[in-house]
C-alpha cells in the first residue's frame, strides 16, 4: 500500500466518545453496543473546541476548528458546516516513510492532491531528493479505494477549477502560503495550471 498520508486510510481519523448526557446513540447493534457515526467533515483541528463546549468552555478566538457537539447528538448538519477541507503533509520523505511532500483539499465526494515534492528545509539533516510534482483528484463517490486518478478527465474539468479555487482560499485563510518557501512556491507556480 503506498503511504501516502491523504489518501483516504491515513486521512481519516476515528474518535471514541463517552458522553452520557449528550451523545444521542443510534439503537443497539447485533453486538448490543450502541453507536453513531455520521458523515460530517470533521478536522483534527474540531475537537479541542468541541472538547471546549462539552465542558461548558468557550473557543478562543485564536483557535482554529468548529465545535461538532451537535453532531454527537445526532443533529442535522448545519448549513454553514465545512464544505471543504485542508492538508498538508510537510515532511517531505522524512523518517523512511517515503511520502512526498504535499497538499490538498478535500469535500464529502472529492479530493484533489498536489505532490510538490521537496523538503522545506534540510538542515540539520541529510538533503532528499525532489521528487516530481504532480496532481492527483479522486471522486469517492465513484471510486471510493482511490484507484484512478481522474486529474486529466475532462468530465471533472469544472470541479477541479472548483476545488482548486476552494484549495486557494484555505491556504490563504489558515495562511499556509509558501510565500516564505519561494522554492516550493515556484513548483506550485510552474504547474498550477497544468
Amino acid at each position: 500500500m503506498d503511504k501516502r498520508w491523504m489518501y483516504e486510510e491515513a486521512f481519516r481519523m476515528p474518535l471514541i466518545m463517552h458522553w452520557p448526557n449528550g451523545i444521542t446513540a443510534c439503537p443497539s447493534t447485533e453486538s448490543g453496543q450502541a453507536q453513531q457515526t455520521n458523515d460530517w467533515l470533521i478536522n483534527n483541528t474540531d475537537f479541542a473546541p468541541t472538547l471546549l463546549e462539552i465542558a461548558g468552555a468557550s473557543r478562543p478566538e485564536y483557535m482554529q476548528g468548529k465545535s461538532f457537539a451537535t453532531a454527537l447528538s445526532d443533529a442535522p448538519k448545519p448549513d454553514d458546516w465545512l464544505k471543504f477541507t485542508y492538508y498538508r503533509y510537510w515532511m517531505h520523505l522524512a523518517h523512511n516513510l517515503e511520502v512526498p511532500a504535499h497538499f490538498g483539499v478535500r469535500s464529502e465526494r472529492y479530493k484533489l492532491i498536489f505532490f510538490y515534492g521537496l523538503d522545506f528545509n534540510n538542515s540539520g539533516r541529510p538533503p532528499t531528493p525532489q521528487t516530481p510534482a504532480a496532481w492527483e483528484f479522486y471522486d469517492l463517490k465513484t471510486d471510493p479505494q482511490e484507484m484512478n486518478n481522474r486529474y486529466g478527465d475532462p468530465n471533472y474539468k469544472a470541479i477541479i477549477v472548483e476545488m482548486k479555487l476552494q484549495l486557494l482560499a484555505l491556504r490563504a485563510d489558515l495562511d499556509e502560503t509558501d510565500t516564505a518557501y519561494p522554492e516550493i512556491q515556484l513548483i506550485i507556480d510552474r504547474h498550477w495550471s497544468q
